[in-house]
């Protein structure tokens, strides 16, 4: 069935001396791997440059269900990023970006509004002039809404420390590290709000939303079964003063 859909790469794995295998998350048919050969070449049809991690391509291809590699006919870049490689901050919230979507999307069928709320972000980030300081947990919510796996929004004057293995807020506060402070903890209900309600959010400082930050890595970790290890969250602690 000839296919025309847009992709976000998620990866790509050289193959023997010249061939690559590329695993897109497309918006028509969720994963498709798809085998180039010669990318290496000066010569080839589709070049390397063109599947660098989370670049946002237009697809053209004769999808056939049962292969498990499937081939290009046309590929383009349909947005191409202008500030994130050449913003510090904005590169290394890629980076982390990066990391996570390509763990977080290893088996992942057709979800076009999974697709539109991922490419919306990176576009966000590429053309937004001042950067959020919360901008990667807003971000984080969100995907763990659209996965399945979001915290519940039970919070009141009683219930006020997130629980990380519950996935809920719990009424004791217990000094271990699965409940969240009682700062960290209302912060995320003003996320888990604006994300509802687009609400303002009060930024707490640093050492809350690095308290946050921590904190959600952990709750990926343990509820969602791809998530082993998530390497690149550290380079965000330092970026926003």
């Amino acid at each position: 069935m000839l296919t025309k859909t847009k992709g976000i790469v998620l990866q790509r794995t050289k193959y023997a001396d010249t061939g690559l295998i590329i695993k897109i998350f497309t918006k028509e048919h969720g994963n498709v791997s798809f085998f180039v050969k010669n990318s290496f070449s000066k010569k080839s049809k589709f070049s390397n440059a063109l599947f660098a991690p989370l670049s946002l391509l237009e697809l053209n291809f004769d999808y056939r269900k049962k292969s498990s590699l499937q081939y290009f006919k046309e590929v383009t870049t349909y947005y191409q990023y202008s500030s994130i490689p050449f913003n510090l901050s904005k590169n290394l919230i890629f980076i982390f970006y990066t990391e996570l979507i390509s763990k977080l999307l290893y088996e992942t069928s057709e979800d076009e509004e999974l697709f539109t709320c991922i490419e919306k972000q990176l576009i966000e980030l590429d053309t937004t002039e001042v950067i959020r300081p919360d901008i990667h947990l807003i971000f984080m919510y969100e995907l763990s809404r659209k996965l399945g796996f979001e915290p519940i929004n039970n919070y009141d004057e009683n219930n006020c420390y997130f629980s990380i293995t519950n996935a809920q807020f719990a009424r004791d506060f217990i000094n271990n590290e699965d409940l969240l402070s009682k700062e960290a903890s209302y912060y995320l209900q003003q996320i888990i709000i604006f994300y509802q309600n687009q609400e303002n959010i009060t930024l707490p400082s640093k050492n809350v939303r690095n308290e946050l930050l921590q904190g959600l890595i952990k709750y990926y970790l343990i509820h969602n079964e791809h998530i082993k290890s998530i390497d690149s969250f550290s380079i965000l602690s330092n970026i926003f003063k």
